[in-house]
């Protein structure tokens, strides 16, 4: 019986070794990455110091060219949008960045189910999990999956979806020269089926309370804070957005709709499908909200 007892004291011994040692490795390839998302990711929560940051999920990582911005402002601009995320990634992203500096302006595109639509949202935490040793992450955690951070205590589970690409990114790097923008090159060259569901879906608590939680902390830091909805294609309403916009409102924080905007969302040639602009269409757009943008920070 101890013999027995005395195995099982060595083996979970021997697991949490080489969950540090893992974890050690882990650590490096995602501080050391040379390029991919493991490194655009890593630039945004620790190494970012641009003067403009754009926030949100892909309609953000494929709308803002940032090249245009810092043309046309002469402030550097880097784009952290990520793709089928939103505030609640975002605001992690966000208190980890300002805890080592203080960009002068945020871009915020919504997209209505990433920002406030009530579903899982413990898969938003995932790219947030190397971080998880940070007071300001795991209250993240505990707000959405108090269980989670028992999970969090083994470092080989924190990259458990991750190190494929972490080891791609450190020895065959896709290169990201764009500074964060992902431009898209093809064009939808169909008429899509567009839906005419107005119903605004059931609203996640969560996700508005980390959304007024991020517009109060930038303004108490100085942070000019601008939120867009940018086109879609033969969009009719952006009533599914009332319950942001109500927030937004509160706070006189500006927010520009351009859903419908009638240069652009009734334009194939500027979609690669009903939700996404090509790089022809956030070219068009992006020249568009410059003045936007300008005059907000001329305040």
């Amino acid at each position: 019986m101890k013999k027995f007892l005395l195995n099982i004291v060595l083996f979970f011994l021997a697991f949490l070794i080489l969950d540090k040692l893992f974890g050690v490795y882990f650590d490096y390839l995602n501080s050391h990455a040379k390029g991919g998302d493991t490194a655009n990711q890593y630039y945004i929560c620790k190494q970012t110091h641009d003067d403009i940051l754009i926030f949100g999920s892909s309609r953000a990582n494929h709308h803002y060219v940032t090249s245009i911005i810092e043309d046309s402002l002469r402030m550097s601009c880097y784009n952290c949008g990520k793709d089928g995320n939103g505030i609640i990634l975002h605001y992690g992203r966000y208190k980890l960045l300002t805890e080592r500096y203080t960009p002068k302006l945020i871009i915020y595109d919504l997209v209505a189910a990433f920002d406030i639509e009530y579903n899982d949202n413990l898969r938003y935490l995932d790219q947030l999990k190397p971080y998880a040793d940070e007071s300001i992450i795991i209250k993240l955690f505990n707000d959405i999956s108090p269980t989670e951070k028992y999970k969090l205590y083994s470092k080989t589970y924190r990259y458990n979806t991750k190190f494929i690409q972490m080891i791609g990114d450190n020895i065959m790097p896709q290169q990201t020269s764009l500074k964060g923008y992902k431009p898209i090159y093809n064009t939808m060259n169909y008429e899509p089926k567009i839906s005419r569901d107005t119903d605004i879906h059931k609203s996640d608590s969560i996700k508005l309370k980390y959304l007024e939680d991020f517009i109060k902390d930038a303004q108490n830091k100085g942070i000019k804070l601008v939120f867009m909805i940018s086109p879609q294609y033969k969009a009719k309403s952006s009533s599914a957005y009332n319950p942001a916009k109500k927030i937004i409102q509160r706070y006189n924080v500006p927010l520009f709709d351009f859903l419908a905007d009638p240069q652009i969302a009734y334009n194939r040639k500027y979609f690669s499908d009903t939700f996404h602009l090509n790089s022809n269409g956030a070219e068009t757009y992006t020249n568009e909200i410059i003045k936007y943008i300008k005059s907000q920070l001329e305040k």
